[in-house]
């Protein structure tokens, strides 16, 4: 017995499901699923080097008990955003990603940070895409 099945990708349905979701829709959502795992990367206490004991005593100084690395105040997590030309947060955001003599290098956009935190992004965006292309599936 001989079973034939056609399966039709309405490419036509699929560009207009990607072109309402913005310019470069592809682009748009990796950087916006870059922007929820580097948020999560901080928030979930990721970061490395570990925030140090002298940094500990100046915030509970001024009244914050955090101790979450990069996570005081929250400018920077709230910072962060996607944009048409990629990823921008707070100015002092780049003074943690370079380091200096008295500040250590710490790298909080997840897929620069950590291979499992790119790997997972990669996957989410994969998935992502395979869902929307399925929906655009028909089998006739």
């Amino acid at each position: 017995m001989k079973v034939k099945l056609n399966i039709y990708l309405y490419f036509n349905k699929l560009i207009k499901q990607l072109e309402r979701k913005g310019t470069g829709s592809v682009y748009k959502l990796f950087l916006d699923e870059l922007v929820k795992s580097s948020k999560d990367f901080i928030e979930s206490d990721k970061v490395k080097p570990p925030v140090t004991a002298a940094t500990l005593e100046k915030r509970r100084r001024a009244g914050r008990i955090g101790t979450t690395t990069l996570l005081d105040t929250g400018r920077l997590v709230d910072s962060i955003r996607a944009t048409g030309k990629g990823i921008t947060f707070a100015n002092h955001g780049r003074y943690h990603r370079r380091g200096s003599d008295r500040l250590p290098k710490r790298e909080f956009i997840s897929i620069r940070a950590s291979e499992s935190e790119k790997d997972k992004l990669i996957d989410t965006v994969k998935n992502k895409l395979s869902k929307l292309i399925k929906r655009n599936l028909r089998k006739k």
